[in-house]
């Protein structure tokens, strides 16, 4: 897969997962796909959601910058900021 394909995978997966962990905000959005679901707020969805920002955060790390254009660089800086942002929450 090249860089560019392999960076919107990682978003939409991003995205999915965002919108998986808040069904609500999902719903509000027009994305109807969770609407048979509410938020969990355990600390065990909490745990399995830092488990997923870490891990796409590690490929997105791993996401080789120089094979990206210029639009693409900046998507992967703007994902990368907001994984390391959950990260460290």
């Amino acid at each position: 897969m090249d860089a560019h394909k392999e960076l919107i995978a990682l978003a939409d997966r991003y995205w999915d997962a965002m919108l998986e962990s808040a069904p609500s905000e999902a719903t509000l959005l027009g994305d109807r796909r969770f609407d048979d679901r509410i938020e969990d707020l355990s600390a065990g969805a909490e745990e399995r959601l830092l488990g997923t920002w870490r891990g796409l955060l590690a490929e997105v790390d791993a996401l080789d910058a120089a094979g990206l254009s210029a639009e693409d660089r900046t998507t992967r800086s703007l994902l990368r900021t907001e994984l390391a942002s959950a990260v460290s929450y």
